[in-house]
C-alpha cells in the first residue's frame, strides 16, 4: 500500500499531462476553492464574490504559489519533466480544507480568511511563530491546519526522494518563506516603502494600499468609468484585486519561465529562438510609443504601481506575440520548410501538439495580463490576437490576400500603440487620440510591412500564397522596395511636421535599396526602422514641448 502511495505521489501513474489538461484542472480545483469560500469567508458588504476581478485575483495568487512550490520541490529532488507539477496539481485539492475547517471548527460561523496587514517587526513575529496568532480575518484555525499538512506533505516528499532529512526538512522551509512572502505582500510592500513610518500596522497599509489605487493609472484602467459602485470600499476592493493580481501575475511569469527553464530547457531554448527578436523589439517599441504620447499630451507622475502595470502590458504583448508565432508557424510548415528550415517544426524539433499546448500557454499569459491592466488594453489585445489569427489561421487565412495581409498588421500596430496610450492616458475618450494618426499608422504600416514577405518568395509561391513579391515575381523586390519608401515618405504628411523630410527622404532611399538587395537581409530593415522612428519620436516630442 506504501509503495502505491508513493507511486501515486511521484506522479508515476499520471499519465501524459498537457498545459491545457492542466490548467483546466487547476481551474477547478481553484474554483471549487472560491465557492466553498463564500461560507466560510464572507465579504463585509455580505455580498458572493463572483465578479471577474475576484476570479483573477484568486486564480493567479494559487497559480503563483502552485508553480513556485512545483519548482522548489524540483530543485531540491532535482527532477525534471512534467511530474512534480503534475504531483502539485493532484495534491491541490487540498486548498478545500481551509473553508471547510473553519465551517466546521466555527459552527456555521465567520472565519474571514484575509492578507496578514502587519508591518515592520510583526512581520518577523509572524514569521516565526507560524503565521502569527489566529485571527478573523487574517489567518484563521482552518488556514493554519491546511499550511501546516501542506508543508508536512512538502518535506515527505522531498524526504522520500532524496532519502536525506536536510532536504526535506529545507524543500518545506524555503516553500514557508514563499507562502509567507505571499499572504504578507501588502504589508511588506508597506514596510519596504516606509521603512521608518510611524505609523504602523494594518490601518496604516490599508491606507497606503488605497492611496496607492486612487493616485496611480490603476484607478482609471482597472475601475470602468461606465460603472457604477455602490460604494467607496467595493470600488477600492476591486483596485485592491486588480493591484495583487498584478503582483501575482510577476511572481507567476517569473516562476514559470525558471520551471521551464530548469525542466524543460531544450524545449524552452527552441521556443525563445523562435521569438523573431527584431518584431519583439518592434512591438515593444510601438508599445513604449504609445505610452510617451499619452505622457507628452497629459503629463502624470508615474509611481511604483504605474510602473508593475506597466511591466505587466509589456510581458502580456510579448506572451500576445508568442501566440502569434506558434499560430503561424502551425499553419505555415510547408512554407517554412522551404523558406525557414531551422524554425522548430520543419526541423522537427517540437511536435504539432507541443506548438498548440505552449501557444495556449501563451494566449492565457496574454488575456489575463492584458485584463488585469485595464480595460482598453484589454480590448487592444484581443484585437492584436485577432488579427494575428485570422491572418494566420484556415478557414480565412488572410495572409494569401496582398495589402490586406498588411492592413491586418497595421490593426495590429495600430492596437499595440492604443494599449500603450490608453493604459498611460487618463482621459479614456477615443477622440484623445487623433484621428488623423490612426489613419496615418493603418497606411504606412500598410505600405511599408509587405517586406515580411521577401524572405518567404519561394515558399510563399509553392505554396501558393500570392504575396506581393510572388505576384510580380522578377519586380516583385522593387515593388515592396517602392511601398517601403512610399511609407517613410508619408509619416511627415500624417505628423504635420515637414521637417522630418530632412531624414524621411534618407530612409526611403535606403530602404528601397535594402529591399532590391542581394542576399537580402531582414534585420538591416528593421535597424533603419528603429532608427528612422527613434528620430522621428525625438523630434516630435521636442517640437511638442516647445509647443505647450
Amino acid at each position: 500500500m506504501l509503495r502505491k502511495l508513493t507511486a501515486m505521489i511521484s506522479g508515476e501513474n499520471t499519465g501524459t499531462q498537457t498545459i491545457v489538461g492542466w490548467i483546466s484542472g487547476f481551474a477547478g480545483v481553484v474554483f471549487t476553492r472560491l465557492f466553498l469560500e463564500q461560507f466560510s469567508n464572507q465579504s463585509p458588504l455580505g455580498i458572493i464574490e463572483s465578479d471577474p476581478k475576484t476570479f483573477t485575483h484568486v486564480f493567479l495568487f494559487f497559480l503563483a504559489i502552485t508553480v513556485s512550490i512545483s519548482l522548489i520541490v524540483s530543485l531540491f529532488t532535482k527532477q525534471k519533466g512534467n511530474k512534480v507539477i503534475t504531483l502539485a496539481l493532484c495534491g491541490l485539492s487540498i486548498i478545500w480544507l481551509a473553508p471547510i475547517l473553519d465551517l466546521l471548527i466555527s459552527g456555521g460561523g465567520i472565519s474571514s480568511m484575509a492578507y496578514m496587514f502587519e508591518t515592520h517587526s510583526a512581520i518577523l513575529f509572524n514569521f516565526f511563530t507560524f503565521f502569527g496568532p489566529i485571527k478573523t480575518p487574517g489567518i484563521t484555525q482552518g488556514l493554519h491546519i491546511e499550511l501546516f499538512l501542506s508543508l508536512c506533505a512538502i518535506g515527505w516528499y522531498v524526504w522520500n526522494k532524496r532519502k536525506n532529512i536536510l532536504f526535506g526538512i529545507g524543500a518545506a522551509l524555503v516553500s514557508y518563506i514563499f507562502i509567507f512572502t505571499a499572504l504578507s505582500l501588502p504589508g511588506i510592500i508597506f514596510t519596504i516603502s516606509h521603512p521608518f513610518a510611524t505609523e504602523k500596522g494594518s490601518p496604516a497599509v490599508v491606507s497606503f494600499m488605497n492611496e496607492t489605487i486612487l493616485n496611480s493609472t490603476i484607478h482609471g484602467n482597472a475601475l470602468h468609468n461606465t460603472l457604477a459602485y455602490k460604494s467607496t470600499s467595493r470600488l477600492l476592493d476591486i483596485g485592491f484585486d486588480t493591484i495583487i493580481s498584478q503582483l501575482f501575475f510577476l511572481i507567476s511569469f517569473i516562476t514559470i519561465l525558471s520551471w521551464s527553464w530548469y525542466t524543460h530547457k531544450d524545449t524552452f531554448k527552441k521556443i525563445l529562438r523562435n521569438a523573431r527578436i527584431e518584431r519583439v523589439l518592434s512591438y515593444m517599441s510601438l508599445l513604449a510609443l504609445g505610452a510617451l504620447y499619452a505622457r507628452a499630451m497629459t503629463p502624470v507622475v508615474f509611481i511604483w504601481a504605474d510602473w508593475m502595470g506597466l511591466t505587466v502590458l509589456t510581458l502580456s504583448w510579448f506572451s500576445a506575440w508568442m501566440y502569434a508565432v506558434h499560430t503561424n508557424d502551425l499553419y505555415d510548415i510547408d512554407i517554412d520548410t522551404i523558406s525557414n528550415p531551422n524554425r522548430p517544426l520543419p526541423k522537427k524539433e517540437l511536435s504539432l501538439q507541443t506548438m498548440r499546448d505552449i501557444g495556449f500557454g501563451w494566449l492565457l499569459l496574454s488575456l489575463v495580463g492584458a485584463y488585469i491592466v485595464g480595460y482598453y488594453p484589454f480590448f487592444m489585445s484581443i484585437v492584436f490576437t485577432s488579427a494575428y489569427y485570422v491572418y494566420s489561421a484556415p478557414p480565412l487565412r488572410l495572409k494569401r490576400v496582398p495589402m490586406l495581409s498588411s492592413f491586418l498588421i497595421s490593426l495590429a500596430c495600430l492596437a499595440t500603440i492604443l494599449a500603450g496610450f490608453f493604459f498611460l492616458s487618463p482621459d479614456k475618450m477615443l477622440a484623445t487620440f487623433p484621428t488623423l494618426l490612426v489613419i496615418g499608422i493603418i497606411v504606412v504600416f500598410t505600405l511599408s510591412s509587405n517586406f515580411r514577405d521577401l524572405k518567404d518568395i519561394e515558399g510563399d509561391r509553392k505554396a501558393g500564397i500570392q504575396t506581393i513579391p510572388v505576384i510580380f515575381g522578377a519586380y516583385g523586390r522593387q515593388v515592396v522596395g517602392a511601398l517601403l519608401a512610399l511609407g517613410f515618405l508619408f509619416v511627415p504628411i500624417f505628423l504635420s511636421f515637414y521637417t522630418l523630410y530632412l531624414f524621411a527622404i534618407p530612409a526611403a532611399i535606403i530602404g528601397y535599396k535594402l529591399c532590391v538587395r542581394q542576399p537580402y537581409k531582414e534585420k538591416y530593415l528593421f535597424v533603419l526602422y528603429f532608427v528612422f522612428y527613434a528620430i522621428t519620436i525625438l523630434l516630435t516630442f521636442f517640437l511638442l514641448s516647445l509647443l505647450k
